[in-house]
């Protein structure tokens, strides 16, 4: 697996009530809008803008998991 977002730092971490964790970048070194990268290989199970105007994907990897990516 790979890093989705480059100069990532954890900005949730999991717990009982965040079932994951949340990565960002810092848009001080390369500005805002920058690429987001699947984690790994899979099929895309949602796609969809959001009412705040971002967009929200989630793929389903080969070994059963599925991530969520904002934007």
């Amino acid at each position: 697996m790979r890093m989705p977002v480059n100069y990532v730092y954890v900005s949730k971490k999991y717990s009982n009530l965040h079932k994951g964790i949340d990565l960002g970048f810092s848009s001080s070194y390369l500005g805002k809008n920058q690429p987001i990268y699947a984690v790994d290989d899979g099929e895309v199970i949602y796609n969809r803008k959001q009412t705040t105007g971002g967009y929200v994907i989630h793929i389903r990897h080969n070994n059963g998991y599925v991530s969520e990516y904002g934007h």
